[in-house]
Parts: C-alpha cells; sequence; structure tokens
C-alpha cells in the first residue's frame, strides 16, 4: 500500500522485512527493487531485479523490470536485451515494445524507435499506452516528419481524450 501512496521508503523497509522473514519470494525482491527504482537507487533496484530473475527466471516482468534499471543507469544495450527476453517470454505484454521504443529515442536511433511505438500503437487495443503516441511525436519531429507527427496526434485527441497529458499516472520517462 505504501507504494500505492508514494510513500518509497516505508515501502522498502516494508519489502525488506518482507524479504528477511522469507527470501524465497521472488516478488519481494521485485517490489523493493520497484522501491528502490523509484527512490532512484537504480544499481540497487538492479541487485534486487536479479534477485527476482534468479529465483523466478521465467518472468516476463522481471526482465521488463531490470531492463528499467538497466535504461536509468544509461546501459542501454543491456535495457535493449532484458525488453528482448521480456518481450520473448510473453509476445502479448506491451512493456518492454513500448520501452525499446524509449531506449531507441534515447540513443538517437528515431527510426528505431518510430516502429517500436507505432507497433505499440496498433496492438494496444485497451488504450492502455497514450503515452506512445505522445513519445512518438518526438523522433517524428527530430526527422522533419511534421505531417505525420500531426496525425499522430490528431488521433491522440481523438482516440485517447484525457490520457497522458492529463493523468498522473502514465508510463513516461523522463529526459535527461
Amino acid at each position: 500500500i505504501y507504494f500505492t501512496l508514494k510513500d518509497y521508503e516505508t515501502a522498502y523497509l516494508n519489502y525488506c522485512d518482507a524479504i528477511d522473514i522469507d527470501p524465497s519470494k521472488p516478488g519481494n525482491y521485485y517490489s523493493r527493487g520497484n522501491a528502490l527504482l523509484a527512490l532512484k537507487i537504480y544499481d540497487s533496484a538492479l541487485i534486487d531485479y536479479n534477485e527476482a530473475i534468479k529465483l523466478s527466471p521465467n518472468s516476463h516482468i522481471y526482465y521488463n523490470a531490470r531492463g528499467n534499471a538497466y535504461y536509468y543507469l544509461r546501459e542501454y544495450e543491456n535495457a535493449l536485451q532484458d525488453y528482448n527476453k521480456s518481450q520473448s517470454l510473453n509476445q502479448a505484454f506491451l512493456s518492454p515494445i513500448f520501452n525499446k521504443g524509449n531506449t531507441y529515442l534515447q540513443m538517437g536511433d528515431y527510426e528505431q524507435s518510430i516502429q517500436y511505438y507505432k507497433t505499440v500503437i496498433e496492438k494496444d487495443n485497451n488504450k492502455e499506452y497514450s503515452s506512445a503516441i505522445i513519445n512518438l511525436l518526438e523522433p517524428l519531429i527530430r526527422l522533419g516528419r511534421f505531417s505525420d507527427a500531426g496525425e499522430y496526434y490528431a488521433k491522440y485527441l481523438t482516440e485517447y481524450g484525457k490520457g497522458y497529458i492529463e493523468s498522473e499516472s502514465y508510463a513516461f520517462y523522463p529526459k535527461y
């Protein structure tokens, strides 16, 4: 509950207690890693995600989370490897595809980022990834594809309504 309330320090301490009680549960390492990631203690989050993966090596969620830690550490190749592994474990999970778009954007590979964002947009039947359209605008604009950017922004306005811009709960990676 503390994580949901954005009290990440208390959440971290609770997950430490849970790990002390039962160190065999990978979810506790994953959750503590999430708290550490929110606290921007990326190296420690990486350690916890490694432990979660060690205990549950077929969890697509754990690989995606570890990819996020690598992303924030600017270890983009490692992040991409984990996002690929996550995607290979669960093709329907859109988060690693979205995260690959963000990673390629940070790496300056705008064409690749565009392809991943478009994939998310095409597969996002529940309209949960409105941020994919917003993030897609940057590489399109950087490549001078203003007409395409305008079309996707119009799509965002008509199909996603109040989604990303007005929401506090979007999945967006800040720029450095």
